[in-house]
């Protein structure tokens, strides 16, 4: 899935009530977040709502991300 359109993914988000499993590529995301505010063309926000509720989450072990690499698993 492309990171747009951002209306599909505040959707998909919305409907995570029990457990939701993203595979992805947290440094990816967080560049596009970081790029996205040096252009003006460019709305992200659902990404980075994402990332600060995933942070939030993290914190009060609601969420658990896995590293690839300290997993074991390499390419």
């Amino acid at each position: 899935m492309s990171i747009k359109p951002a209306a599909a993914h505040n959707v998909l988000l919305s409907r995570a009530k029990w457990m939701m499993i993203v595979v992805g590529c947290l440094d990816f995301y967080q560049n596009v977040v970081e790029f996205s505010q040096v252009q003006s063309d460019v709305n992200v926000g659902f990404l980075k709502q994402f990332l600060d509720s995933l942070a939030l989450a993290q914190s009060v072990h609601d969420a658990v991300v896995i590293d690839l690499n300290k997993a074991g698993k390499k390419k």
